[in-house]
């Protein structure tokens, strides 16, 4: 993956406003003491605006070339207190109670339960994550292997995602709200087939071998020339239970 270009903006296609902007959620929830943790980090792109809202921010990643990616871009920034860790977001290398924040941006392997453990008491956990709903239109287009729907997530029961995730919340807050957002995405032929070599939403996708499922999906363009799907997401913002429930 070219992380320059997963960075770009080529790849989220043209949308409708989304319903909200995560960048907005997390600066509102930020705190000039807080530490705060980011699992998945990615390249940090979206976060590392933020940083200087808080007192400190670390990166968990388990992709080499991401964590290289990151790197460069916290050195381009100039931020002292912004530092990277290798490591998996199901099993959180940090002692408990460590972080006043912690964010899953598109982490699909976070896990609540270590979420939870490594919060202060009172600490915030903000998630965004994908339904299997999410641009269904073009996952559905590349059918069934031996394991399964090849799209992410499909094999999951209608809102599943939404019902585990409240599930696994309830049980460990009450403090905490969830919604459900859908926006419209329009890709251009030229887009659409770098958005599925660049982000994993079909398992295994080759656009050699699936060049006929790429251009059954192209015919399918409108009178401007693009192709449209709908993107679906859940977020999520809970609290460490403590002495209150305020600002959720």
């Amino acid at each position: 993956m070219a992380f320059t270009d997963y960075e770009s903006q080529l790849i989220r296609g043209r949308q409708e406003p989304r319903p909200w902007n995560i960048q907005e959620e997390i600066k509102g929830i930020c705190q000039p003491d807080f530490h705060c943790l980011d699992l998945g980090c990615g390249s940090l792109f979206k976060w590392l605006p933020l940083a200087k809202h808080v007192n400190s921010l670390t990166g968990l990643e388990i992709n080499d070339s991401m964590l290289a990616k990151a790197q460069e871009n916290i050195l381009k920034s100039s931020f002292k207190h912004v530092g990277l860790l290798k490591g998996r977001s199901s099993s959180i290398p940090f002692p408990n109670e460590s972080f006043d924040f912690v964010t899953a941006i598109m982490a699909p392997n976070a896990v609540e339960e270590e979420v939870f453990r490594v919060l202060k008491p009172g600490g915030y956990y903000l998630l965004e994550t994908s339904t299997e709903r999410d641009q269904a239109s073009i996952k559905q287009a590349f059918g069934r292997d031996e394991d399964g729907w090849r799209g992410q997530s499909l094999n999951l029961i209608d809102h599943s995602v939404y019902i585990q995730r409240y599930n696994r919340i309830r049980q460990l807050t009450d403090c905490f709200s969830i919604r459900i957002g859908r926006w419209r995405t329009w890709y251009s032929p030229e887009a659409l087939k770098y958005f599925l070599e660049q982000v994993p939403i079909v398992r295994n996708f080759d656009p050699v071998k699936d060049s006929r499922t790429l251009q059954r999906l192209i015919d399918q363009q409108d009178k401007k020339g693009e192709i449209k799907t709908v993107q679906e997401r859940i977020l999520v913002v809970a609290r460490k239970p403590d002495n209150g429930c305020d600002n959720i």
